[in-house]
Formats: structure tokens, sequence, C-alpha cells
């Protein structure tokens, strides 16, 4: 497991969890998740590469150019967050995005009450 994926998954969905709980959040609920990364400098050319990817995964897509050069690739799917769900699509998004030399930024959605 990679460094991003075992802190996402060790760290950042915990304590996530955590606080939807705390809003009585309906987990297993399915919602419009959104995942983000960025590229910058000579990995901005696999833009295109990973925005296929992820549509080929069934994640809609969406580009765009930031300050300072940078270009954020966010990626959005419908789905609960169950943990093996989060897992799935955490794993599957940076992969994706980190083996085509992009930083993955996290994901956020909405609470199902």
């Amino acid at each position: 497991m990679n460094a991003t994926i075992k802190f996402e998954l060790e760290v950042g969905w915990p304590e996530q969890k955590t606080l939807r709980i705390e809003m009585g959040d309906k987990l297993a609920e399915p919602r419009e998740i959104l995942y983000f990364a960025y590229f910058k400098g000579a990995s901005k050319k696999s833009v295109p590469e990973v925005q296929a990817k992820l549509t080929n995964h069934g994640y809609r897509v969406s580009i765009e150019a930031k300050l300072l050069g940078a270009t954020k690739v966010t990626a959005s799917k419908e789905h609960s967050l169950t943990d093996e769900v989060v897992e799935a699509h955490v794993t599957e998004v940076v992969k994706i995005v980190e083996g085509a030399g992009g930083q993955y930024d996290g994901f956020v959605g909405e609470v199902v009450d």
C-alpha cells in the first residue's frame, strides 16, 4: 500500500468518518463523492490520459487550470461511504493519479441524514 493510500485510509478517512457519524450521516446511503488531484510541470501532459482512465472507471471528470500553472482534476462518482467502498475508490483514484505523476488531494461528499 503506498503512503498516500495508507494515510487516507488510516488517518484521513477515520477522522472524516467520526465527524460524519457525529452529524448523523447514513454512510451506507449513496451520494456524489468528489475526488481531487493536481498536476504540475511535466505531469500536466498526462491529464488527458488520467481523464480517460477515470472516465473508463465510471467517474465524471472535470479539468480546471489553476494559478501558478497547476491543473486541477476533479473526478466524481456516486457511491456509499462504507469502509470497503471508500478503500476501493481511494485506492483506484490514487493509483491512477499518482501513476501519472499527479498529486491526490482527498475527497468530499455531502452528509446524508
